[in-house]
């Protein structure tokens, strides 16, 4: 439980280099559990691709991560955030594949990726039938990456990329973003210092 907690802390520190492996869902042995880091928010539930309510998750962490346990796996899940006076849906980032696959990465690694332009930047996409915009940038000294922008008041703790551990490779599909959308990548180095 103690490596869990210091997870927790990291990812609210925004400095954990891994956040697929805490955040978004998880297969357990008797459960499922589903993870998100919503500082903004004070309460959090998890809702089907119909919005109903499954269950309210709970807060694990003060500076707002939450957890949910479910019995069985859910696709197509959704986020319900409670903000001050406001409630609004969301599709959590954490729960969608990465697009960019193995051969990607070793093609990559080897110089030969044809078309890089096609893989790296911000291009708009479908995934699983949710349309958003999927990032990928080449950092592989960097120990965290984030895609901040005012969709997430530029805070480079509420979505911080996967790392591919070969290849030097960071993404993340972000649901709901659109073309013209203002970003930018926030960098940490190997020694955590920011870029």
């Amino acid at each position: 439980m103690a490596t869990l907690k210091s997870s927790y802390e990291s990812i609210a520190r925004g400095r954990h280099g891994d956040p697929f492996k805490i955040l978004g869902p998880h297969s357990a042995i008797k459960n499922w559990t589903v993870r998100s880091f919503q500082p903004q928010a004070q309460a959090v539930e998890l809702v089907d691709v119909n919005d109903e309510l499954l269950i309210k998750m709970r807060s694990v962490h003060e500076d707002g991560l939450f957890e949910a346990k479910l019995p069985l796996p859910v696709a197509g899940y959704r986020l319900r955030l409670y903000e001050n006076d406001h409630c609004y849906t969301l599709d959590d980032p954490y729960r969608f594949k990465s697009p960019f696959g193995d051969l990607d990465r070793h093609l990559m690694r080897e110089g030969k990726l044809r078309n890089l332009a096609d893989k790296l930047g911000a291009h708009v996409t479908e995934i699983d039938n949710v349309k958003g915009v999927h990032f990928a940038v080449w950092a592989p000294g960097a120990s965290r990456v984030s895609v901040i922008g005012l969709f997430n008041g530029w805070d480079g703790r509420r979505h911080p990329m996967r790392r591919h551990p070969t290849g030097g490779v960071w993404d993340i599909f972000i649901p709901g973003l659109c073309d013209g959308d203002y970003y930018k990548y926030e960098i940490l180095d190997a020694n955590g210092k920011l870029l």
